[in-house]
């Protein structure tokens, strides 16, 4: 924003330095004289739109003047509410205080200029020191736990605390900031997911209903990092560099349940508390953040509850037996409460009987080949009753192997492991499920046989798929995974529509997820690429809102094939969605489109968004229940209505006219 600007808003300030700037705006240090003492503060310049082109774009769209100059006006109520949210926390020791707002309109009644004055502070990532005693780890999450405790006063979920959200004064106190995405509690009636994923609840990730204690969880989480040498949890330390591909697989194993190890430093008393605030289960993490403050600070003046000191972690038992059952966990292992985590005692068995059904399978597919060429030996039945007593024999002589060690290891390791009693349950009724899925597979078997023509060779032939681009919604992305095609769709033509995943729609959590339409915009012989018929969410391009971003590092890729994959399709389907390498060309203007990338849900370019779609009806979409729910603004207009019904914009992956934005 140029200095003529800012001057005439508040003509006494002058501008010292630029100190950070983000994709919709930046951050400047001002001061101003006043009898000889100098005054310092933070300026925020906030531009909508950034520059003519968003205008000539929304002409483009079918947008008159007076629903372009609305549209900014209900951004600039926005970032006014976030100032008012603020201005009512005003005085707290630790939260960022707010000092006035100003906002001007741009001369042609389109945009404005919004400058929010406040406190200069520095941020705790930047006021950090290379060793960080635990005294401090303590005052940082005494001082946010306060910050809580006001906005509980006043019915707020802050919902992206995480360092760089924390501020140091120069007094030592440290504060808690940017509002910019909070909600009032009384807003919140489900699982939005607005904030950081990396210090993200689970069940603000997982779209379940969450209230205060998803604060707590994040605020554990930052305390984390803090006594694990600034990484997260299940990641390597120093000096082992940081994959983005680790970072996912450490995100998704916090979202799916694996109990988070204790960080390398600090007292056995604080990773208690640490851990506690981190439990996966709210019912399992301080409920207030004036109990997590009363251990805290019991901590720090040295008489923390004696109960405290000596009690064991609470283990939700749910909690342990997904981590039995995560498919990619070849160990099984018992919660030591002396370190706080999860020792390895022996392979899983679990993990072992699916190689040996892995292997059965393969030797009937066998079998049924060498039926089908006319050189089996043995008739098939007396193969399929061999192959279920193989099993069978197989499987009890791993688990009772399995049981012996794990309970020999358990003899060497106390306390005796809670997951004890739920496994050898779960290990009995696996045994029972998989012997009877045995005999079921051997009669199927059997069944097939007995289909097969004379001549030896089945009527039926193996599809292999492509995945296909994601259509999304502006804010409202929606996947598109293609499915192996049965032999009922073989014959599926372009412009037809098939039903494959689940994802809720209706906006009725309580009649399941329904089935997700499909179009099919184009086909190879037996493989399709499909895309979805309506909005099925409301997702930002990029959280961050870094000022330069690019299809290979937004937000929105990640949770494309992370999030929503694992959401709306089973293991199964999933296997039939192929991965794709994605080319992301440049615009023509220059703005780059990035490197190349491998993925199995992705969105379609200007390009293909253009050739693939018959016409500019086709190309618009119907936002579903759900997705108005959690932020979809459908447009009402006659032209935007599709079968007179509201659709809305939907994001592309080509890059915008400049690094800070993408085409929609």
């Amino acid at each position: 924003m140029p200095e003529l600007d800012k001057k005439a808003v508040w003509p006494e300030w002058e501008t010292v330095r630029l100190i950070g700037r983000g994709s919709f705006g930046a951050v400047f240090e001002i001061e101003r004289d006043v009898f000889g003492h100098t005054e310092k503060a933070a300026l925020k310049v906030i531009t909508i739109p950034q520059n003519d082109s968003d205008i000539e774009e929304l002409y483009g769209e079918g947008y008159d003047d007076k629903s372009i100059a609305n549209t900014f006006k209900t951004y600039l109520k926005d970032i006014v509410d976030e100032y008012l949210l603020m201005r009512e926390l005003n005085g707290s020791t630790n939260i960022v205080n707010c000092d006035d707002v100003r906002y001007v309109q741009h001369d042609d009644g389109f945009g404005w200029d919004i400058f929010i004055k406040m406190e200069l502070l520095t941020s705790l990532t930047k006021a950090l020191t290379k060793e960080i005693p635990e005294e401090q780890v303590i005052h940082i999450g005494s001082d946010i736990c306060k910050a809580l405790v006001l906005c509980r006063k006043h019915n707020i979920i802050h919902r992206d605390i995480k360092p760089a959200n924390i501020f140091v004064s120069k007094n030592g106190d440290y504060k808690l900031g940017d509002f910019g995405i909070a909600r009032t509690m009384e807003k919140t009636t489900g699982g939005t997911k607005i904030g950081t994923y990396k210090y993200m609840a689970p069940e603000v990730y997982n779209n379940k209903p969450y209230n205060l204690t998803a604060d707590i969880y994040s605020l554990g989480l930052v305390l984390h990092w803090l006594l694990n040498e600034r990484r997260s949890p299940f990641m390597p330390l120093p000096p082992e560099p940081v994959i983005a591909s680790r970072e996912e697989e450490a995100r998704l194993q916090r979202f799916k349940g694996v109990p988070i190890p204790p960080p390398v430093h600090g007292s056995e008393e604080l990773k208690r508390i640490v851990l506690k605030a981190c439990a996966y289960d709210p019912k399992y993490r301080y409920q207030s953040a004036e109990e997590m403050l009363q251990d805290l600070e019991g901590l720090e003046r040295g008489d923390l509850p004696e109960i405290n000191k000596t009690a064991e972690l609470q283990i939700d038992t749910n909690q342990v037996d997904r981590l039995n059952e995560d498919r990619d966990a070849d160990t099984i292992g018992v919660f030591d409460t002396e370190s706080g985590s999860v020792k390895q005692t022996g392979k899983n068995p679990l993990k072992s009987i699916k190689w040996l059904i892995l292997v059965a399978v393969l030797l009937v597919a066998a079998v049924i080949t060498l039926l089908v060429l006319k050189i089996a030996i043995l008739p098939l039945f007396v193969i399929a009753i061999i192959s279920i007593i193989a099993i069978a024999v197989l499987i009890s002589v791993k688990l009772i192997s399995n049981k012996r060690n794990k309970h020999r290891s358990n003899e060497e390791l106390k306390p005796i492991s809670i997951m004890e009693n739920q496994s050898d349950k779960k290990l009995r009724k696996k045994k029972k499920w998989i012997i009877l899925a045995a005999v079921a597979f051997s009669l199927i078997v059997i069944f097939v046989y007995l289909l097969i023509p004379k001549n030896g060779k089945t009527n039926t032939k193996a599809a292999t798929v492509t995945p296909a681009p994601v259509s999304t919604q502006t804010a409202a992305p929606t996947p598109t995974p293609a499915p192996t095609p049965t032999p009922e769709q073989k014959e599926n033509s372009i412009g037809d529509v098939i039903k494959f995943g689940h994802y809720e729609q209706d906006n009725d959590l309580t009649n399941g997820k329904e089935e997700i339409e499909w179009i099919v915009l184009d086909k190879e012989e037996d493989q399709l690429l499909l895309i979805s018929k309506y909005a099925l969410d409301c997702q930002c391009y990029n959280t961050d809102h870094l000022y330069a971003v690019t299809w290979e590092t937004c937000s929105l890729r990640a949770w494309l094939n992370d999030g929503f994959l694992n959401q709306a399709f089973s293991t199964k389907e999933q296997g039939k969605i192929m991965k794709k390498t994605i080319i992301t060309e440049d615009h023509e203007f220059g703005t780059p489109g990035g490197n190349n990338t491998v993925d199995k849900v992705f969105l379609l370019s200007v390009n293909e968004a253009s050739t693939l779609f018959s016409s500019d009806k086709a190309r618009k979409c119907v936002p579903t229940e759900y997705a108005i729910e959690h932020g979809v603004d459908p447009e009402e207009d006659a032209y935007y209505k599709l079968d007179g019904k509201p659709t809305c914009m939907w994001w592309l992956r080509s890059p915008g006219n400049n690094s800070a934005y993408a085409a929609k």
